[in-house]
């Protein structure tokens, strides 16, 4: 049983399981991720969409039942139980249940109002609840008479089975660490009050892995996964926390790392192995290798055990921190596709965003990483405060190196709130609605939003630069098909780059032809045929809670 801190009757309550057993019987809970929830009109400009399980709510559901066993908990993910929100709202009028969770994101800001307040009519005396990155954000002003009784901020887990608890046997749960209470009389100055996340951490070890029995997990292996393939999948998160200051992340699961054992997660893998016949693993940690021996010995357990997998990391690496023999014994143990964060190479830059990235010693390993013949993925972002014109062209010019990188990645800078960063872009003269707005949509929805220092114009011609001279550069283009033959049929190449460009392509080589216009004067827009909007698959938000 996990070991709480401070949480009120926790002790007494693990004694009398049974009893909130019976407390909790004929009760039902909805978990909803909306994440992947967007207007269905974007969703069919794209050629191929993709669905990663809803690790999150998996999460909460598994800690949930650990302790109220008896409580009929149903998970819903956009895509795969729902496709629209009329239909999410349909579904919640028929379900009539007692408690009501919502995960949400950024990109979910236009949705979430609207959505609280139709499902309020339906079920006036159920607990609406909102967590998710979107409520950690602390978007006060925006809750503000919102149809939801509680928000929770971070970690999740320990805090919804309180309040559950609590609501359970007829309780107040607003002194609940890391819940806020939308009600009026709790507000300050006309709003709720958002202070810190959870203080008291459930021992990762202790908080167990997410059932995959909560989830239909056929639904899921029919679309293409984050790798663009339907080979069966799970995702792994092996860690929690992150100790860095990067000024554009906001904190959801503390700046404290914890961590699985080696063992429990290679008994893990092994289990989904026989259980869901998985092929692929995806790593969804902050920094999976912050404990170099313990993520070398992860890699040590799979090579000794001879277990067959293809792993994946979306993001997690911090790659200044790699060396070569992490590398040869990561690439040993099955990895097939790694991704790097340069965001920048400007020193100054890095100072300032305080990511302080020895680029020297990533440079290597990026470099060195891509002769281990796997699929490498680079991400840089542009629109930084103080950033000047000269710093963008920098970066671009630093891009031409990587000739064997399979997505070279750059993206416009999103300004979340509660980050320093947007504190940082305030003091610098950045418009509060266009730092809003940049949050509005996903990271790889190409906003050019103007700074200070560079304008709309000067954006789109970044974006221009970026795709005709290093995504479309014939020598790292070539390179890369052939890094993802070895991994990839050619449906899945083909996929992946229809997706990539929002354009279709019915083979490889009507793909390589992109690569002969880019010495025309021509927008990019007409050099892939629309807009690029892409997918969540190489960077996903992949906050769990």
């Amino acid at each position: 049983m996990s070991k709480l801190v401070q949480i009120k009757d926790h002790d007494q309550i693990s004694n009398h399981e049974n009893e909130w057993a019976e407390k909790a019987k004929g009760k039902k809970l909805i978990l909803i991720d909306l994440a992947n929830c967007e207007d269905m009109t974007i969703k069919k400009r794209r050629s191929i969409n993709v669905y990663g399980f809803p690790i999150g709510i998996m999460s909460l559901a598994t800690y949930l039942k650990k302790f109220l066993t008896t409580l009929d908990i149903k998970l819903m993910d956009f895509g795969i139980e729902y496709s629209s929100e009329e239909e999410l709202i349909e579904i919640i009028k028929n379900e009539k249940p007692d408690f009501i969770g919502f995960r949400a994101i950024s990109a979910n800001l236009r949705i979430l109002g609207p959505l609280l307040a139709e499902v309020r009519k339906f079920c006036p005396d159920s607990l609406i609840m909102v967590g998710g990155p979107y409520v950690s954000e602390k978007n006060t002003d925006e809750f503000v008479g919102t149809d939801a009784d509680a928000f929770f901020i971070g970690e999740a887990e320990a805090s919804l089975l309180e309040v559950l608890k609590r609501v359970l046997d007829k309780k107040d749960y607003s002194d609940v660490s890391g819940v806020t209470v939308n009600k009026k009389e709790y507000y300050v100055d006309g709003k709720p009050v958002f202070r810190f996340g959870r203080m008291d951490l459930i021992e990762f070890e202790n908080l167990g892995f997410p059932s995959y029995n909560l989830v239909n997990t056929d639904e899921y292996y029919k679309s293409f996964n984050w790798g663009y393939s339907r080979n069966k999948y799970a995702l792994m998160e092996s860690t929690r926390g992150c100790p860095y200051s990067c000024t554009y992340c906001h904190v959801i699961f503390g700046k404290k790392t914890r961590y699985r054992t080696p063992e429990s997660v290679v008994d893990e893998i092994k289990t989904m192995i026989k259980n869901q016949h998985i092929t692929d693993l995806f790593f969804t940690d902050d920094i999976f290798n912050i404990d170099k021996n313990r993520a070398a010995r992860i890699f040590d357990l799979i090579i000794a055990e001879k277990i067959k997998i293809r792993i994946h990391f979306p993001n997690g690496l911090r790659g200044d921190i790699m060396d070569e023999e992490f590398i040869d014994k990561m690439v040993e143990a099955g990895t097939i596709s790694v991704a790097y964060a340069f965001e920048t190479p400007s020193p100054r830059i890095q100072k300032y965003m305080k990511k302080n990235v020895q680029l020297e010693k990533l440079i290597k390993v990026a470099h060195y990483t891509c002769s281990k013949g796997i699929m490498v993925r680079l991400f840089f972002m542009y629109g930084f405060p103080t950033e000047t014109e000269e710093d963008v062209n920098y970066t671009l010019e630093f891009m031409k190196q990587f000739k064997s990188v399979v997505s070279p990645y750059f993206f416009a800078l999103k300004y979340y709130r509660d980050t320093e960063m947007y504190e940082q872009a305030q003091e610098q003269g950045f418009n509060i609605s266009t730092l809003d707005n940049s949050a509005k949509g996903l990271y790889t929805e190409f906003e050019f939003c103007e700074t200070p220092l560079l304008s709309k114009e000067f954006m789109k011609k970044v974006h221009y630069r970026w795709l005709s001279e290093i995504v479309l550069d014939k020598e790292r283009f070539t390179n890369a098909l052939e890094i993802q033959k070895k991994f990839h049929t050619d449906e899945e190449i083909i996929a992946y780059y229809s997706s990539f460009f929002g354009k279709d392509f019915d083979s490889i080589e009507s793909i390589l032809k992109l690569c002969k216009t880019t010495d025309n004067d021509s927008t990019p827009n007409e050099i892939i045929g629309q807009k690029l909007t892409g997918n969540t698959i190489d960077r996903p938000e992949i906050e769990t809670s």
